[in-house]
């Protein structure tokens, strides 16, 4: 229901022919979340009647109409007179309107700018649940009874009563089921984002699902996440998502990804390549072994032939291995990015795809993941404290690594994917054919 009134509102792009529908699939939108334009979903597409489209509609309040349908009996072909019912097109928004103080201080809100359309939110929450649909003007079921309700109009009052930013001036309420644990312990409850924000108690089952959820469509959206209980914000950082998955059915093996990025990364280096201190030789292995055997002691005889059996056996398995080539079901490759970055590429097959590539036809055969991990300055954990200096890099970082994902999205195809696990659209993506 909702791809009709999408259609309807993109059909005036600029690239369509006069009097033609355009159409845009659910996976673009998913894709261009965020990037929508807003004026372009203003107004309702009008096109010219043709004999494809257009429709006699005499009963209008019952929404169905009459048209002839036909049977093939013993008799022939005969035509009779049917109601036939019609998908009746519901508004996916409603005009704003303000949001009072008791209904947003006892809902969890998600806070969002005006120029996020609704049918960004919609994408989003149909790339994480099925059930995801609009039930109506301003009424976006999510999963089970969970819905998010508006989008409301917060005024300059409310919002500095709230506590909530400036330039997030849309609210959509959350309407769930609550859900709680015993509260942590105030020590313990600083390590925990949802602990300090929940201090009479952690959220469980459906709500702190939906609220990690709404979590990630803030980040992709630039977003925030107000908390009923404490009135305190969870506003994640947009910029913090620098790692991106590519997920295709093709496999590249380790020398060809090489000979791909190398032209653009000139240092990318196989990990198995780079060298790390042994804790011990094999010339050191040796020699231990000949002064323990040198030492006066008794042995026993059975013992002894194990022990030389065996080390006959590890000898010839160690010659037969570097005869032959080896095989992997996973690598990895590392580069330097930016200015004091890396990037690890880490490739191996996966049982299942994302939840938002469940749709895709080829996921039922073998699935291949490229992880482009950012490791910045070298860590292997992205810092929370971010200064101007770490903001820079980390932009640099990003394009980088988006540079990567073109680059093996348009050799192997497939679909990108962010850190929350929303589609990221490219200039250079490829369907799968």
């Amino acid at each position: 229901m909702s791809d009709e009134v999408s259609d309807n509102n993109e059909g005036t792009g600029t690239n369509s022919v006069p009097g033609a529908l355009a159409r845009r699939s659910l996976r673009d939108r998913m894709a261009e979340a965020s990037s929508r334009s807003r004026s372009s979903l203003t107004e309702d597409y009008v096109g010219d009647s043709t004999s494809l489209t257009s429709t006699s509609l005499n009963a209008i309040t019952s929404l169905s109409e009459f048209s002839q349908t036909f049977s093939v009996g013993t008799e022939g072909v005969s035509q009779t007179s049917q109601v036939a019912p019609i998908s009746a097109t519901i508004s996916t928004s409603a005009p704003a309107r303000s949001i009072d103080e008791a209904a947003a201080s006892e809902h969890h809100l998600l806070l969002l700018a005006d120029e996020v359309d609704p049918l960004e939110i919609e994408a989003l929450a149909l790339s994480i649940w099925d059930e995801a649909r609009w039930e109506g003007a301003g009424q976006l079921h999510l999963v089970g009874e969970a819905r998010l309700v508006g989008p409301w109009s917060i005024d300059a009052t409310l919002r500095k009563t709230l506590k909530t930013p400036a330039s997030l001036t849309n609210v959509w309420v959350l309407e769930c089921p609550k859900s709680r644990r015993n509260p942590v312990d105030p020590q313990l409850a600083v390590l925990d984002e949802w602990a300090s924000v929940f201090p009479d108690g952690v959220p469980v089952g459906l709500e702190y699902r939906i609220l990690t959820a709404l979590k990630r469509m803030a980040r992709r959206l630039g977003g925030a996440v107000r908390v009923a209980d404490s009135g305190k914000m969870i506003a994640p950082d947009p910029d913090s998502a620098v790692s991106l998955t590519v997920y295709t059915p093709r496999w590249l093996d380790p020398e060809d990804l090489l000979n791909l990025l190398k032209p653009h990364f000139p240092q990318l280096t196989d990990s198995r390549q780079i060298a790390t201190p042994a804790s011990q030789s094999a010339q050191q292995v040796v020699q231990k072994n000949a002064a323990i055997a040198a030492e006066p002691g008794t042995i026993r005889t059975d013992i002894a032939t194990k022990i030389a059996k065996a080390r006959e056996l590890a000898e010839r398995a160690a010659k037969e291995v570097g005869a032959t080539p080896e095989v992997v079901a996973g690598y990895a490759l590392v580069t330097p990015i930016a200015n004091r970055s890396d990037l690890m590429i880490e490739v191996e097959p996966v049982p299942r795809p994302p939840q938002v590539l469940r749709w895709e036809s080829w996921t039922t055969g073998v699935i291949i993941e490229y992880h482009l991990k950012w490791l910045p300055a070298g860590m292997l954990e992205t810092p929370t404290g971010v200064s101007r200096a770490a903001r820079l890099e980390r932009m640099r970082s990003s394009r980088d690594i988006e540079k990567v994902a073109e680059i093996i999205v348009t050799a192997v195809g497939g679909s990108v994917i962010d850190e929350d696990g929303f589609l990221v659209g490219l200039v250079d993506d490829t369907a799968i054919e």
